[in-house]
């Protein structure tokens, strides 16, 4: 027997169950996909599902996709289009489809009102389940009006096609014969320029949110009751990092309206969830939500677990949470379990990925995610997540300094660079990212530039004993021995137990011949952190200076016994041992100094004394040699090496 065809279906009672793969039980409100994930083709998506809302799915929910395959069926076109699978949920979000008697003018009047209906962008509004469908399509067969009216018809032009909730789908192209054709007849009405400019903007939802928002604000000037579409252009808004635009548009959403709650909602959310931590009202929020959390709704429950999670009561908000859907669910999942100190990370993650893929593009949702995987050591995703988020806002300061600090480690000065500049460039305090710039300044030699940062740096935070002291030791490698100085004063003065302006002080006396105050500052700067080598290296240099060879010994010590492979305290004790006649003990320091650089001048010339002292000529002449490669000709090591070459004499 052959499978039945479409005329065989009209006026049956006949069902055709097609696929399992996106069925969903109204009644236990069982899924096979996973919570937030949004449900099915996008072409055939209601606006719930495109928003991942499951726990809002309903019969509703099947009445609009009929509608879409009716459409289709009639027009030979689907009602929503687009380039990609995201513009399309942009297109089903923000825009009304082609009017149906466009594209098919034979189809009757009262058939479009149906469909209309099946369309609506509000669940409420359009039939509630199959039954009342089948019932409005009864009256049409037997040549009456139907019952229900069209949600807001005076400023909707939806025409839409549905005859059967799986009753009698196959008589929609067997009615209206001319719907084949495709074209639209003369004078057929066309898209409004509102709805033509919200169709641009779901359009372009995907790729370019703030251009979408842009067209949406111009849909508005001509239809401001689309509240909608206001709620929309906020979440574009926010999401590129405009928080001022979002509210503006929630803020002009009436009280009266469907989307007044859940502006409301988005409001409070984008202020916890500023870009300018700065300027986060934790009082404020904390009363935004407290007022939320009485509405009926899933509008009241989301805001009573964010006002969980911003008091750390992460059991409660988890609880609050646990049976949630949708991306602004999955948002607040994700950022309790990131910002609880016991929290899953792995689960945070999870989540974040719900709310990219189900909700609108926001930058913050990718700089979260981007910090997890950063913490979870996954540069390369980190890096990506950042590079999406400076995508969508370019002036998000926190993703551009933590996407510099991954590229620096992972060898990119010049990028990481750049994102300081950027970070700098947005931030209205970049105390940070002015320090990182000038580190990385500092060693490329670009002392000048450094220094520029940390002046400004200063003048941000005046007093700062960390960057005064970053800005000595940058006076200090230029030579400017007297502003150095005044800067580590003035760092000791602001914090007297800073161990690294202590030893910055003691390095100018040091230089300046103050011995006693050099190794006074070393001695307050190694009680405070005894970790220092390089303390200990140049309180050992003082106290040679000042002749006690035993107690610049102890220090060189304890300096070789904390870096065994340290340059400088090698060579400074090959030094002392060699003045005390510790010519044995000398050659080995020196050696150990070369195993670590065969090119470090002060341990050849010094190696070159010891064996000149020993008679091993060949061996002085060829260390001697090696260091004058490697020496400023006008130094005095170098005057020192000649000198010794010359008493040599000729090679024999």
């Amino acid at each position: 027997m052959s499978a039945p065809g479409p005329r065989d279906l009209i006026g049956t009672t006949r069902a055709v169950l097609a696929d399992f793969g996106l069925a969903k039980s109204v009644a236990t409100g069982s899924k096979l996909t996973h919570t937030g994930e949004a449900l099915g083709t996008p072409a055939y998506m209601s606006p719930e599902q495109a928003r991942g809302e499951v726990s809002s799915l309903t019969a509703a929910t099947d009445v609009w996709s009929l509608g879409c395959v009716l459409y289709e069926m009639i027009a030979r076109g689907r009602p929503f289009e687009g380039e990609s699978d995201a513009a399309v949920v942009g297109q089903v979000l923000l825009a009304e489809p082609p009017g149906l008697r466009a594209r098919a003018p034979d189809v009757p009047r009262p058939v479009a009102r149906v469909a209309t209906i099946c369309l609506a962008k509000r669940a409420r509004e359009r039939y509630p389940d199959g039954a009342a469908l089948r019932d409005d399509l009864d009256r049409l067969l037997r040549g009456e009006p139907p019952r229900r009216r069209p949600p807001g018809a005076a400023r909707r032009r939806i025409a839409g096609a549905a005859l059967a909730c799986g009753l009698v789908l196959g008589a929609a192209a067997l009615i209206w014969p001319g719907a084949r054709a495709g074209a639209p007849g003369p004078g057929a009405p066309r898209p409004s320029e509102a709805e033509a400019l919200a169709i641009r903007a779901g359009a372009a939802r995907a790729t370019d949110p703030r251009g979408a928002a842009g067209l949406l604000g111009e849909a508005l000037r001509r239809a401001p009751d689309r509240h909608d579409w206001r709620l929309e252009r906020g979440l574009l808004l926010w999401g590129s990092g405009d928080d001022s635009g979002a509210r503006e548009a929630w803020e002009r959403i009436p009280a009266g309206a469907p989307e007044a709650a859940a502006a409301r909602l988005h409001g409070a959310l984008a202020a916890l969830f500023s870009f300018d931590r700065r300027r986060l009202d934790s009082r404020m929020v904390l009363e935004s939500f407290g007022a939320l959390a009485g509405v009926p709704g899933r509008e009241g429950r989301l805001a009573r677990a964010a006002r969980a999670a911003c008091l750390s009561a992460w059991s409660e908000a988890r609880e609050e949470l646990r049976a949630e859907t949708g991306w602004v669910a999955a948002l607040l999942r994700g950022w309790a379990e990131h910002q609880d100190p016991a929290g899953d990370r792995a689960a945070a993650v999870r989540a974040y990925d719900e709310a990219i893929a189900s909700g609108p593009p926001l930058a913050w949702a990718y700089g979260q995610r981007a910090s997890l995987h950063s913490g979870l050591g996954d540069a390369a995703l980190a890096v990506a997540d950042y590079d999406r988020a400076l995508g969508l806002n370019p002036g998000y300061a926190v993703a551009a300094l933590n996407r510099g600090l991954l590229r620096e480690a992972a060898g990119d000065v010049d990028g990481a660079l750049a994102d300081f500049g950027r970070a700098i460039e947005h931030d209205p305090e970049p105390l940070l990212a002015l320090r990182q710039r000038a580190r990385l300044r500092s060693l490329r030699g670009e002392v000048e530039g450094a220094l520029a940062d940390l002046s400004t740096a200063e003048r941000l935070a005046p007093g700062d004993p960390e960057i005064l002291a970053a800005r000595g030791f940058l006076r200090l490698e230029s030579g400017d021995l007297a502003r150095s100085r005044s800067d580590f004063d003035a760092a000791i003065a602001a914090d007297p137990e800073s161990s690294r302006a202590l030893y910055g002080r003691a390095t100018v006396r040091l230089l300046e011949a103050d011995l006693p105050g050099a190794i006074e500052d070393l001695d307050r700067s190694l009680e405070l952190d005894p970790s220092q080598v390089e303390a200990y290296v140049n309180r050992g240099i003082a106290h040679q200076q000042r002749g006690d060879l035993e107690a610049a010994l102890g220090d060189y010590d304890r300096a070789v016994g904390r870096n065994p492979r340290h340059l400088k305290a090698l060579t400074n004790r090959g030094n002392a041992r060699a003045l005390r006649g510790d010519l044995e003990g000398a050659f080995e320091d020196y050696t150990r100094a070369l195993e670590t650089d065969a090119g470090y001048a002060s341990a050849l010339a010094g190696r070159g004394d010891v064996r000149r002292a020993t008679g091993d000529l060949e061996g002085a002449r060829s260390d001697y040699a090696k260091a004058l490669e490697r020496i400023a000709p006008d130094s005095p090591l170098a005057a020192h090496v000649r000198e010794r070459l010359a008493e040599l004499g000729p090679v024999r």
